[in-house]
């Protein structure tokens, strides 16, 4: 949900959200906050700011019933006071169980773990690990390729580099594919984060809001897609049709993460090109550079104050 307009008020609404979709702030046309809140991990209202405005959709970005309070996933309703869903989970693999205990309560939201899954459609989640590293600025950090590296070269970068495919069979006896991915978040130390005027929180709020929430958003929705697919060929050649789905969702994901990134980087490497232009060839260690805070900001090389 990106905007929303109400004839009656003849205004536009617009939805700002964090790293599972849900809403944080809402602005009107003018850019006056209407709305302001956070919600704790299973969605109950931690702490409202502002509220002269009641947004249809809140937690994880699905409409909120304005009668009941309760929040409808596509596929069943949850009540963020109980933290469960009111109805059993129509899709529950009894191979999941064998391996998972919180597969047992079909009830559940994200398996009673919602800092580490998120659960789109009420039907099934799909893991995320995540891990965050302190790096320093210029270190190389290794990406899905082999033998590539990337520079880093920002005071924070997203990476997904390897995700996990497992077939499984269903109750019903239809196959089905659970799907892991790792999320690696590098920021630099907290000094150098210093040197560029940011600290530790600021850097983890945007990775999370505008890399992390958007890729994983991405490729929920094509889940389902990768496994209908992989079933269909599945049927001819099992092994090729897993070889396949491992590409699309390799494909998938990378292609997500080019996206929240290539704005960032586009915008910084344009910027370059036209510096070095004017100054002929640059020097990226030039000292000058160190102690003026809006070149090393624009350049992203340490500031030394």
């Amino acid at each position: 949900m990106v905007a929303e307009y109400q004839p009656a008020s003849g205004k536009y609404y617009y939805y700002t959200t964090d790293q599972i979709n849900s809403t944080r702030v809402v602005t009107d046309d003018e850019g006056n906050v209407v709305y302001s809140a956070v919600h704790d991990p299973y969605g109950g209202l931690q702490q409202t700011w502002v509220n002269t405005f009641n947004p249809g959709w809140k937690f994880s970005g699905h409409e909120q019933d304005p009668e009941s309070s309760l929040y409808y996933f596509g596929a069943r309703y949850y009540d963020s006071t109980l933290y469960r869903f009111l109805c059993p989970d129509p899709a529950f693999n009894v191979s999941l169980m064998k391996s998972d205990m919180q597969h047992w309560n079909l009830y559940s939201y994200c398996r009673d773990n919602p800092l580490n899954f998120i659960d789109f459609t009420g039907l099934y989640s799909f893991t995320v690990h995540v891990n965050i590293i302190r790096l320093s600025y210029g270190a190389l950090v290794p990406d899905s390729r082999p033998d590539h590296m990337i520079w880093m070269r920002g005071v924070g970068l997203t990476l997904y580099p390897s995700g996990k495919i497992t077939p499984t069979i269903g109750d019903n006896g239809k196959a089905e594919l659970k799907f892991e991915l790792d999320c690696h978040i590098y920021i630099l130390p907290d000094e150098q984060l210093k040197n560029f005027g940011t600290d530790y929180a600021s850097v983890i709020k945007h990775e999370m809001t505008y890399h992390k929430e958007f890729v994983e958003l991405w490729v929920s929705m094509s889940l389902s897609r990768i496994e209908k697919k992989w079933r269909e060929e599945m049927k001819k050649d099992p092994q090729e049709a897993l070889k396949n789905a491992y590409k699309r969702f390799e494909k998938t994901t990378k292609t997500a993460e080019w996206i929240s990134n290539i704005l960032h980087f586009a915008s910084l490497n344009l910027y370059m090109e036209v510096v070095a232009s004017y100054w002929d060839e640059i020097d990226r260690d030039w000292l000058a550079w160190k102690y003026d805070p809006y070149m090393a900001w624009l350049l992203m090389v340490p500031y030394a104050n």
